[in-house]
């Protein structure tokens, strides 16, 4: 069976069409992954790794809670320490 010229053409541009429907589908962006509604991390960026013990069996919420208190009353005794010294 031969094909005429019109059909080689009409084969032709539906393969090509079908090649390029794929291509603009397979080129096109994902939406992004990331949830819509995204909660912020509680706590520190310093003690997000101590929060993330709990894959380990430690209560990785409260190690975290505590050092956060640690740095915070660090950070008050250390600005403190400097107004005592910028007052002198």
């Amino acid at each position: 069976m031969l094909l005429s010229g019109v059909q080689i053409m009409r084969h032709w541009l539906l393969c090509s069409g079908l090649a390029a429907a794929l291509l603009a589908s397979a080129c096109s962006e994902d939406p992004p992954s990331v949830p819509a509604e995204q909660q912020p991390v509680p706590g520190r960026a310093e003690t997000q790794s101590l929060r993330e013990a709990d894959a380990l069996g430690y209560d990785g919420a409260a190690i975290g809670e505590k050092v956060d208190q640690i740095l915070d009353a660090n950070e008050a005794r250390t600005g403190q320490l400097d107004e005592a010294i910028d007052s002198q």
